[in-house]
């Protein structure tokens, strides 16, 4: 069967410079069929290509579109006497208004928080919903609360499409918590005088300080902190329980059996850190857990219970013992006890 192609003249009207205007991800039949009705004849959701991106736009040649028809079995285009006629389709864009940016940024802020849109992105835009996250929102290093932050956010558009937006804005929101009542130097041991509860306002990125008293009182500064900077707890530390030289209570743990002797920390540390004690009676070197101030644990592990207390003295400074029964403990006293008779055995 041979296919009659009717030449449809494309008028110079059509082939204007205005755009077809197309607000969706892909443009149909139904877009060009308004100034070409050739496409008409297509069903309107007929797929012929996609929408270029917000502020850009796509143009299809005589050619281009008789290829279409064709490919739809459709008569084609009659050629004019303008050889760079072209169809234009772009997405119809707009500007949005500070009312509008302003609703975006409230929502990824907190009920609480004071808000003030200084400036914003007033290029078109497609339609869409604009949305920002708080963790988008930036500031330099230092900056004063009140300085203004610049806010990147987006407009989303086609289900996954997006277009950048950007706005600048002062924003703060109450914070409640310690903050350093006076400046306090490196390694001084916090006290009530030194903090003081308030609620503030400043801006989202700032630190959140520490709202139970508990673990900040006793605590050391690892480094210098300023008054006025909110409390945190990697801003200190524990306080050495041992420093180098001190005398500490040394306790060697076996199964149920403990032995104590007094010794000389060979190192600082804190509770729950290791550090080498020395037996003061007889020079062995051991290390040790600092449990408490003055105080540090050394824990003897063994497959047999029975031999490790047995054993206990030795490993505290090659000192033995009987074992004794129940957890007693027993004062070291430097004293050496011989070796159980053989049976023979």
């Amino acid at each position: 069967m041979t296919r009659t192609l009717t030449l449809l003249i494309l008028s110079p009207a059509a082939l204007v410079a205005d755009c077809i205007q197309v607000d969706r991800l892909q443009v149909h039949a139904s877009d060009l069929a308004a100034v070409l009705p050739a496409f008409g004849s297509l069903p309107a959701g007929t797929v012929l290509g996609y929408t270029p991106a917000p502020g850009l736009r796509r143009f299809w040649t005589l050619h281009q579109l008789n290829t279409i028809l064709e490919r739809h079995g459709l008569p084609v285009l009659a050629a004019t006497n303008q050889p760079d006629a072209t169809i234009c389709v772009e997405r119809p864009a707009r500007t949005y208004s500070a009312q509008e940016v302003e609703k975006a940024l409230r929502t990824a802020l907190p009920q609480d928080a004071h808000l003030e849109l200084i400036d914003y992105c007033r290029l078109p835009m497609p339609s869409g919903d604009l949305r920002f996250e708080l963790k988008s929102l930036s500031s330099h290093p230092g900056s004063a609360d009140t300085a203004p932050l610049l806010w990147r956010g987006g407009v989303q558009y086609d289900a996954r499409r997006s277009a950048p937006f950007w706005a600048h804005v002062r924003v703060s929101v109450p914070q409640e918590g310690f903050y350093a009542a006076k400046d306090l130097t490196a390694g001084h041991v916090i006290t009530p005088a030194d903090i003081v509860h308030d609620i503030r306002l400043v801006s989202p990125l700032s630190p959140k300080p520490v709202v139970t008293e508990s673990v900040l009182i006793g605590f050391e500064c690892r480094r210098a902190i300023r008054a006025g900077t909110p409390m945190q707890a990697e801003l200190l530390t524990r306080p050495r329980a041992v420093s180098q030289g001190d005398s500490v209570q040394v306790i060697v743990e076996s199964g149920s059996a403990q032995v104590e002797f007094e010794g000389r920390a060979l190192a600082a540390g804190r509770q729950g850190d290791s550090i080498l004690v020395e037996n003061t009676q007889n020079g062995k070197r051991l290390k040790a857990l600092v449990k408490a101030p003055g105080q540090a644990i050394v824990q003897v592990s063994d497959s047999n219970d029975n031999q490790n207390s047995a054993r206990v003295g030795t490993r505290a400074g090659n000192l033995r013992r009987p074992a004794l029964a129940g957890g007693a403990k027993v004062k070291e006293t430097g004293i050496e006890f011989a070796r159980p008779v053989s049976t023979g055995r």
